[in-house]
Formats: structure tokens, C-alpha cells, sequence
């Protein structure tokens, strides 16, 4: 049987060139995303060309982590025991004002969360990474 403590803290993310300005945006408070200099979308997850129109490449692009949620679910079981005590919790899809949808977790309690919600990124530290997480906005 595992130990439990070794469950204490999440798997970190598996950082590639492509996602580090991502990884090391959250540190530094800011949701940084790759933008097409082509045709101007900015993507998620961050690949190292457009989706949309093939341009290699991009331009780091610093959003407002400010958006609307789109849709979300919410967990009563988890995929990891590192989880289990915050249950239950509820992850959305996010549509930022000025990026693309992107998938977090929501603060606060999940029967709290609606379709059309206006949420604000925040940013939760772990022990060698930081997890973007939304808060209710009032804007």
C-alpha cells in the first residue's frame, strides 16, 4: 500500500518549449499565451503553430485572465488522492475576453458556479508550480 503523504501534493505539469512562457507566466501572476502573427488568435493550449491558419511560430501575448464561463463540471471524485479533500470542486471551460476558451478550476463553492459567470483569474501555489484557478468578477 502507498504512503499517503507522498498523494500531498499533485503531479506537476510536464513543461516543453512550447508551454514554459504558460508555466512561467502563472508563477509571475499572468496568463501568457501564445499569439498568431499571421492571423492574430491567440491559442490553447500553447503549440508551436497556429491551429487556425498552420503560421508557424508566435508572439507571448499577456491576456487580462478576465472571461466568461462557458461551461463546467463539477468532481465528487477525483483522479488523484492529492484531490480528495477539497471534494467537491467544480472545473470550467473558460472563453477569455481577449484569448481562447481554456479549462481551470473555479474558486469558491460549486453550487456557486453558472453557465454565463463572470470570473477573474487567480493563481494557486504548489510546491513547484502554480495552477491557474478562477474567481467570481463582478465586471
Amino acid at each position: 500500500m502507498s504512503n499517503p503523504t507522498e498523494y500531498a501534493q499533485p503531479p506537476a505539469p510536464q513543461v516543453d518549449p512550447d508551454s514554459a512562457a504558460y508555466w512561467q507566466g502563472l508563477a509571475e501572476r499572468e496568463v501568457r499565451l501564445p499569439g498568431c502573427a499571421a492571423c492574430g488568435k491567440v491559442r490553447f493550449p500553447p503549440l508551436d503553430s497556429c491551429p487556425y491558419c498552420g503560421q508557424p511560430g508566435g508572439e507571448e501575448k499577456v491576456l487580462s485572465g478576465v472571461g466568461t464561463v462557458y461551461s463546467f463540471i463539477v468532481l465528487h471524485r477525483t483522479f488523484h488522492p492529492a484531490f480528495e479533500a477539497d471534494l467537491p470542486f467544480a472545473i470550467a471551460v473558460v472563453d477569455l475576453e481577449d484569448g481562447p476558451r481554456i479549462a481551470a478550476r473555479i474558486e469558491g463553492p460549486p453550487e456557486a458556479v453558472s453557465i454565463g459567470m463572470r470570473v477573474a483569474a487567480t493563481y494557486f501555489d504548489r510546491e513547484s508550480w502554480t495552477e491557474l484557478r478562477f474567481t467570481a468578477h463582478d465586471n
